[in-house]
């Protein structure tokens, strides 16, 4: 069963899901740093992810989590893979979600439970990636001093 891309996805739907990416890790790279509060640096891409794992399903989900989350490791050598590995996962938790929760929700609600994942998923996943830090990299310089 071998679909191509543009089947999963209409082609203005393409286009526009990597325009969208590519802005997002343009200000994730140049300008993310200035929106954070007490010397944190928020994760513009989990949001994009997040987004379409829920409402464009799995797979969109899941190829979408893969490339944003290794362009977000080149940038980062000494936890290379990990923002990878936690956007796939969550992208896949997402999009087995979505088919069980988001269809019984009305628009407003579906706003308020968007906004309530979002601040979930971004402490889990900075969470899990301080424990994989601190796990595989004992003696060296710890993310959170």
């Amino acid at each position: 069963m071998n679909l191509p891309l543009s089947a999963w996805f209409g082609r203005k739907q393409m286009i526009r899901l990597i325009i969208i990416s590519v802005f997002m890790v343009y200000f994730q790279y140049f300008y993310s740093a200035n929106l954070g509060f007490f010397n944190t640096v928020p994760n513009l891409l989990l949001p994009v992810v997040i987004y379409y794992s829920l409402i464009r399903g799995n797979i969109t989900g899941l190829i979408l989590g893969f490339f944003l989350g290794a362009l977000l490791d080149i940038n980062s050598p000494t936890t290379f893979g990990v923002s990878t590995l936690l956007f796939v996962l969550i992208a896949f938790l997402l999009g087995e979600m979505s088919s069980k929760i988001n269809p019984r929700l009305n628009r407003g609600e579906q706003k308020v439970f968007l906004l309530l994942i979002l601040f979930i998923v971004n402490l889990f996943y900075f969470f899990m990636k301080d424990l994989i830090f601190l796990i595989f990299n004992v003696g060296q310089v710890l993310p959170f001093l």
